[in-house]
């Protein structure tokens, strides 16, 4: 396939013929048979779609460069069963990727199952993961999912200046809030001038965030992005959940649902008040799109979580162009409604 541009690798579920044994019988069959290439495709992309992988990934990259040339990615979306250490060897190779989506928290690290029965104990971040991330060379867009420290998320940073991307995504592999009571890297405004000053390029952010009913603390954060001089889009994924380790089909007490449904009430006021928050205090003005969606629902029984995404919708908003005629600053849309209806 000397004109392959973009690769998926899709783990199939479990079963008595292990497709990934099966696949590489057939490609030593075939590399027996073949006749040599003179040259090995050369890909853009590379994509392992599971992001929980009971197979070793890393390793799996590391084979897959043998067959074909990842000097020219651009492009890798990967998680880590085991071995970040081989994620780190694969970064060497990979002299011109600009785009890197990665899991955080290795699938078959012993410490998963630490966070459930000694959570106050537990490193909540893995250190060779991160160093793993640091290997790479400075990229322009990253995706994170599952870290939960500043300070790592800071290391990080620290390492990739040149971002133009930032995307921070939540895990449901430990769902537990950690020691220092905070279930995502950012919770105040000084995480998001901090940022600032080791992202000075950056134009596109996404991050979850703990709602806290809208209080000054919470409000202070929206208005902190507007240090973001370059930033133009804005991904918030809101977290309506307040429990530190929620229960499996625990009943929440009055007062914590009170809170829950306060969080979750996203309409287009709301919305349209945050984008001014970021664009008031932007110097620049050049942000232009806020996308907001709520999660955690997920976390409460079905009937609860229907009550609650009756009141939480997503919300895409975009800022008018300054030189149409129009006294509307933004133009607000509501985004997957229609596909909730269909699926309750």
């Amino acid at each position: 396939a000397p004109n392959l541009k973009h690769l998926l690798v899709d783990e199939m579920p479990a079963r008595r013929d292990n497709p990934i044994m099966k696949v590489k019988r057939e490609w030593q069959e075939f590399a027996s048979q073949a006749k040599p290439s003179r040259a090995s495709p050369c890909i853009d992309t590379l994509t392992f779609i599971n992001g929980d992988p009971h197979h070793p990934y890393e390793r799996i990259l590391l084979n897959i460069s043998t067959m074909v040339d990842l000097s020219r990615l651009r492009s890798l979306d990967v998680a880590v069963n085991s071995e970040p250490a081989m994620l780190s060897k694969a970064a060497s190779i990979l002299g011109q990727l600009e785009r890197l989506y990665v899991h955080m928290v290795p699938w078959n690290k012993q410490r998963v199952t630490d966070w459930y029965n000694n959570p106050e104990g537990s490193t909540w971040d893995d250190e060779e993961m991160i160093s793993a991330v640091q290997a790479f060379r400075p990229l322009r867009f990253l995706c994170l999912r599952g870290l939960r420290n500043i300070s790592s998320l800071s290391r990080i940073l620290s390492s990739h200046h040149s971002l133009e991307g930032l995307s921070l995504e939540g895990s449901d592999r430990h769902p537990r809030t950690p020691p220092d009571g905070f279930k995502y890297p950012i919770f105040n405004s000084e995480h998001i001038r901090s940022i600032a000053k080791l992202c000075p390029r950056l134009e596109e952010l996404r991050m979850p965030l703990q709602r806290s009913q809208g209080n000054a603390q919470e409000c202070e954060i929206y208005k902190a992005l507007g240090q973001l001089s370059r930033i133009q889009t804005v991904y918030l994924d809101l977290d309506c959940d307040p429990r530190s380790s929620p229960q499996e089909d625990e009943i929440p007490s009055p007062s914590c649902l009170r809170e829950v449904l306060i969080n979750s009430a996203i309409d287009e006021s709301l919305v349209t008040e945050i984008f001014k928050l970021v664009f008031f205090h932007q110097q620049t003005r050049k942000i232009k799109n806020l996308r907001v969606n709520l999660v955690g629902a997920d976390g409460f029984s079905r009937e609860l979580e229907h009550v609650i995404r009756q009141l939480a919708r997503s919300f895409l908003v975009t800022r008018n162009d300054f030189y149409l005629n129009t006294d509307e600053l933004v133009e607000v849309k509501e985004i997957g409604g229609v596909a909730w209806q269909l699926w309750r």
